[in-house]
């Protein structure tokens, strides 16, 4: 036979296995994330909307369906801000509208928050924005209010760690 011809079946064969593993590389992940084998980290996902908001003011990004459980069970100002550009006296965070679900509790020091949950497992979404200032962050949350709370509940957000000049930004809880 023609030789020609044989070469070419052979390069549309590994052709459609390499497109098989490319439509593989992206469906296994999302499958796995719905079926609940992959979760959302509360660090690293704060970590991501941190680092690009930092340098947007005043912008507001979610993270959806975090995972609060006994592998990720604290959220951290200083863990945070080991991996980003923000101090950990420049992140504020508020349980938002699980200020009454007593198995989340914030700690306050004076150089940061930290958020523990102490329940089996809980899927969130995180609210973070960041602002050049404590009063502009202050402001651009009671412009958000709204949108970041679903309930009746006043907002109880602390940011006085953050100094009165300098980046603050907020992470807020949501259901």
């Amino acid at each position: 036979m023609n030789e020609k011809g044989q070469a070419y079946s052979a390069f549309k064969l590994l052709i459609a296995a390499i497109i098989a593993m490319a439509i593989l590389g992206i469906l296994v992940p999302i499958i796995m994330q719905v079926m609940g084998l992959i979760k959302n980290n509360p660090t690293d996902k704060t970590v991501s909307l941190l680092s690009e908001l930092v340098d947007k003011p005043g912008t507001l990004k979610y993270a959806k369906d975090v995972s609060f459980d006994d592998a990720n069970p604290t959220l951290s100002g200083t863990t945070l801000a080991e991996k980003t550009a923000v101090a950990s006296d420049q992140i504020c965070m508020d349980l938002g509208e699980f200020s009454t679900d007593s198995s989340f509790t914030r700690v306050t020091s004076t150089t940061q928050h930290i958020i523990t949950y102490t329940g089996s497992g809980k899927v969130v979404d995180l609210a973070v924005i960041c602002n050049s200032s404590k009063a502009a962050l202050i402001e651009d949350i009671d412009a958000y209010v709204p949108e970041l709370l679903t309930m009746p509940e006043p907002l109880s957000l602390d940011c006085d760690l953050c100094g009165v000049s300098g980046d603050c930004c907020a992470i807020i809880l949501q259901r």
